[in-house]
């Protein structure tokens, strides 16, 4: 499916984005190989726009993601057990190195 199961799970990541905001992030989508690549592909990218929005309503912006599907590329697993084509049913949110500056406090 395409809908976020634990929102929870993306409050780390917000809390760096908004702690940094020069800090971009990356949300690429995955899946297993049940059913047609083509319909895969839009899948994937269905569950990256889902956490994309997530980020969204906590207040990041859209030019601060990138957002894509890769389809059946790239598994973590194998596709012959259940385990495997759960594991292969993922987004992966990544946040680039950055720069920022740190200022010595005043003592």
């Amino acid at each position: 499916s395409a809908e976020v199961k634990d929102a929870s799970a993306l409050s780390g990541t917000v809390d760096l984005m908004n702690t940094y905001p020069q800090a971009k992030v990356e949300i690429t989508g995955y899946s297993d190989t049940t059913g047609s690549a083509q319909y895969n592909q839009q899948l994937t990218e269905k569950r990256a726009k889902a956490v994309a929005n997530e980020f969204e309503a906590k207040g990041i912006a859209a030019d601060r993601m990138t957002v894509k599907g890769m389809g059946e590329a790239n598994p973590v697993a194998s596709n012959e057990t259940r385990q495997g084509r759960e594991a292969n049913r993922r987004v992966e949110v990544v946040v680039p190195a950055f720069e920022y500056q740190t200022t010595e406090q005043a003592q």
